[in-house]
């Protein structure tokens, strides 16, 4: 996340900063109290290319793969899947 939204950057980068670590504890919370996370088709779509983007940069630098992990992340964001099958997913990556 740092590389794309950066500490200390321009306004927007500092903004859509704030917004995604607070978009993650308000997905913590509901999950916590309800089971489920309720939130907009934009936000998911926001939610799942952070979950791309910070799966590419630790892809990168452990040289370790995250795509079938990051296929099981991306169905949790988008409300398809309740993470069922992520630990198999991480040893498909090796």
């Amino acid at each position: 996340m740092a590389r794309t939204y950066p500490r200390a950057s321009d306004e927007c980068s500092a903004a859509a900063r704030e917004a995604l670590l607070d978009l993650a504890d308000r997905f913590k919370r509901e999950l916590l109290m309800e089971g489920r996370a309720l939130y907009s088709s934009r936000i998911r779509a926001f939610l799942c290319e952070a979950v791309k983007g910070y799966l590419a940069e630790q892809e990168a630098l452990s040289g370790r793969s995250y795509t079938h992990r990051c296929r099981i992340l991306i169905d949790v964001c988008r409300g398809d899947s309740d993470d069922a099958g992520f630990a198999e997913a991480g040893r498909l990556d090796g």
